[in-house]
């Protein structure tokens, strides 16, 4: 936990970096107590405990919209899954946005991503939508399938990856 409490202002840092120069965005975190983010690997399904991230929310243009998100490995709930990542030596997994969504399929967009696992970045195509919970709050719903070969996970095949999350407004007089 006391490295992980580092890696929010990380995110913070990377949508702000993405998002600066679009004007009306809204900087929102991420809600850790009520996300859930799993990852099914070797027929394990499990979550992540302990996530950090940021979510640059564009309202007039969702496409625009930004994410980052930082996961601790070490807090992969499910030992086999876990000791795949190997927290001792790659203690984080990172998620970051790096261009406009597309339309996707079934009502949702397709958002390129970068995604590092095991200190291999690979980019990634995450299906988001966005729901506007009220005027502080908006949850992602996110999810793509990962290749276990690309970040060295061994011959496990696909790796499928939700992420049910709430972001909450940042108030801006305090950044």
């Amino acid at each position: 936990m006391r490295r992980f409490v580092l890696l929010l202002p990380f995110a913070f840092a990377a949508t702000a970096a993405i998002g600066q120069a679009l004007s009306g965005t809204q900087t929102l975190r991420m809600d850790s107590d009520h996300v859930a983010i799993t990852v099914t690997l070797d027929g394990n399904r499990t979550r992540f405990a302990e996530t950090a991230g940021a979510l640059e929310y564009n309202p007039a243009n969702p496409l625009k919209s930004t994410i980052a998100l930082s996961l601790d490995t070490a807090s992969i709930e499910a030992e086999t899954p876990r000791n795949a990542f190997d927290p001792e030596r790659f203690p984080e997994m990172r998620i970051i946005s790096t261009t406009d969504a597309k339309p996707g399929k079934a009502g949702m967009e397709a958002l390129p991503v970068n995604i590092t696992i095991r200190d291999i970045t690979r980019p990634a195509l995450l299906q988001v939508s966005f729901k506007i919970s009220s005027a502080q709050i908006i949850t992602l719903h996110a999810e793509t399938v990962m290749k276990a070969a690309d970040f060295r996970l061994g011959q496990r095949g696909n790796i499928p990856l939700v992420i049910d999350a709430p972001f909450v407004r940042v108030n801006q007089a305090s950044r």
